[in-house]
This record gives structure tokens, C-alpha cells and sequence, in this order.
């Protein structure tokens, strides 16, 4: 009977050790982060929340779409990014400048509503306040058969001051409202923002 409790004693121990051995490898597993990072055209790190797929879009291969949208560090523009053709309407939203009426139908959009304030939203998309006053909302559906560019926000260096890169999504849209050439449609302006 002496004998069998130092075999109990190391077994417990073992079990102790095993458990232990278990918990500290748990603690060096790491979940799957929503922002991860990419290398910008310049070779800057772009940090970057990842659209890989839509439910409107399919992902298309489109070097010149996506050159158009990419821009190099402190320049503004879309840091890392995938190309998109639309299948079905896909709902975007644009702050712009409500003295320059032209402005409403740009390039640069957004895949959610736009809330909180006013320089949260310039630091998170990249906007120079000497490029817009951000003081409307405008929603359009994305016409099917478009080619957009969704990525992370690319740094930029304004007047008085420079904001960083961001994971904020964009959406570059080739639109062309002087020429009537829009790839957006059904629009309602929001009104005042914010």
C-alpha cells in the first residue's frame, strides 16, 4: 500500500505538468486579427482590414483599375487594395463639400454610413480639410458592371498637418460627373453632415 502513493503523488504531479504544458501553449495561439498589415507601392507598410469578398462583387484581376486608386505614402489614395466588379447594387456613401455642388459625385467613397465626428472621419479616410468641408451626406447603389477598388487608407500630408495610414475601407469610383460618366445611380442626398 506505501508503494502505490508515490505513483499517485507522480501522477498527479504529471497531470499537473500535462495541464500546465496545455495552458501555456493556449496562451501563444492568436486569433485571426480584423487588421492586418500590406505592403503599399512604395514599399510602406499599409495597415489594411481586409475586404476579400462581397456578396455584390467578385473580385477581378485589374492592374490599371487598381493603379488608378493606389497611392504612394503621404500622397493620399488607397494604400493596399483589390479590384471589384459590382453584380448587384452595392450601397456606398460619400461626404463631400456642399459649396462645390460637383463634389457630390467624386471618386472617393465609403462602404458604411459615416458617424462620430467630423476630424475622426478625416483621420480615418485620409481627407485634408483643404479639400473638402465633409458637411454632406450623399448614398448612391454602385451600378452592376462597375470596377471599384476597395483598401485601406493610404497616408497624406495636407497643409497643416498629415494623417497616417488608416484600416478605414475606401472606395475608389471612377466617376466622371462633368461628363456625365457616372457609375453610381439612384442617389439621395442625405442632407447636412454631420
Amino acid at each position: 500500500m506505501t508503494g502505490c502513493f508515490p505513483s499517485l503523488l507522480s501522477m498527479k504531479r504529471l497531470c499537473f505538468t500535462v495541464l500546465l504544458a496545455g495552458l501555456c501553449a493556449c496562451s501563444s495561439i492568436t486569433t485571426t486579427p480584423t487588421v492586418s498589415q500590406a505592403v503599399g507601392i512604395d514599399g510602406q507598410v499599409c495597415m489594411l482590414n481586409r475586404v476579400d469578398a462581397l456578396p455584390e462583387a467578385t473580385a477581378v484581376d485589374d492592374p490599371a483599375m487598381l493603379a488608378l486608386a493606389l497611392g504612394a505614402s503621404l500622397k493620399g489614395g488607397i494604400c493596399a487594395g483589390k479590384v471589384f466588379k459590382v453584380n448587384q447594387p452595392l450601397q456606398v456613401y460619400r461626404l463631400w463639400d456642399g459649396r462645390v455642388a460637383a463634389s457630390q459625385y467624386g471618386s472617393w467613397w465609403a462602404l458604411t454610413r459615416p458617424s462620430g465626428s467630423r476630424d475622426a472621419y478625416r483621420k480615418d479616410y485620409g481627407i485634408c480639410p483643404n479639400w473638402s468641408e465633409l458637411n454632406r451626406l450623399t448614398a448612391c447603389s454602385v451600378k452592376p458592371g462597375a470596377i471599384i477598388v476597395i483598401g485601406s487608407t493610404q497616408s497624406v500630408q495636407c497643409d497643416d498637418g498629415s494623417y497616417g495610414v488608416s484600416p478605414a475601407s475606401q472606395v475608389f469610383i471612377k466617376n466622371n460627373a462633368a461628363a456625365g460618366q457616372l457609375a453610381v445611380e439612384n442617389c439621395l442626398d442625405q442632407g447636412p453632415w454631420p
